[in-house]
């Protein structure tokens, strides 16, 4: 296991690299390499873990029961997830996680993770206090996609996502990670309408693009 990998990621930040090997012990951390597109998750399971992303990406995506399927959000190395089904009252998986890209995952036990072992160390109350700043963080990003989903028109919805990658960047010049299908899911509308919504927005001049590079001239969103 690459004990220098998962020091960086922030669940550990500020626990030293010698204790690591103990706390994983401790927790009953394993790892798992996954191939792009791999499940790595499935609604309906039972979750008792968390698990980070030393390397790679994570979809959520969710599937109706008529079949049809949603992007919900992407989840980028360094975070975590499946965090939030693992409460009996939150009941099984209601989404998928699958592997964006090539990608390796520590998972940890959940139970072993939020409770301190009889030792009581402070590694282990350091990476408690971490995990509760990473589940705020993606708190916020769910805020995002609620702002973003609930503007009424295509266009506000596209404006919007542009917006707040233009406001992560503080540049007016971004790159979004999502292919025209994933944008597409994300935004929950349909690919091809967005596609001639973005290329009337290039005409209009109030954005220009290339490939996944967006370039933005004027944002008017209601």
């Amino acid at each position: 296991m690459y004990y220098e990998n998962i020091a960086a990621h922030p669940l550990f930040e500020k626990v030293s690299e010698s204790d690591i090997p103990v706390l994983l012990k401790c927790m009953e951390a394993y790892g798992r390499y996954y191939k792009k597109d791999e499940y790595i998750i499935l609604a309906g399971n039972t979750i008792d873990f968390v698990g980070l992303i030393l390397e790679g990406r994570v979809f959520m995506e969710k599937v109706d029961y008529y079949g049809n399927k949603y992007f919900y959000t992407e989840i980028k190395e360094t975070n975590t997830f499946g965090e939030v089904f693992i409460r009996p009252m939150a009941g099984n998986c209601t989404v998928n996680y699958k592997a964006a890209t090539e990608s390796s995952i520590l998972f940890i036990h959940y139970d072993k993770l939020l409770k301190s072992c009889r030792k009581e160390c402070s590694s282990h109350k350091q990476v408690i206090d971490n995990l509760i700043n990473l589940l705020a963080g993606k708190n916020r990003m769910f805020m995002e996609k609620i702002e973003i989903i609930s503007k009424k028109s295509l266009r506000d919805r596209i404006l919007t996502y542009l917006a707040l990658l233009m406001e992560k960047s503080n540049k007016t010049t971004v790159r979004s990670p999502l292919n025209r299908k994933e944008m597409a899911e994300f935004l929950c509308v349909n690919r091809s309408a967005m596609i001639r919504e973005l290329k009337r927005l290039k005409e209009e001049e109030i954005i220009d693009y290339y490939s996944n590079s967006f370039i933005i001239k004027k944002i008017i969103v209601k």
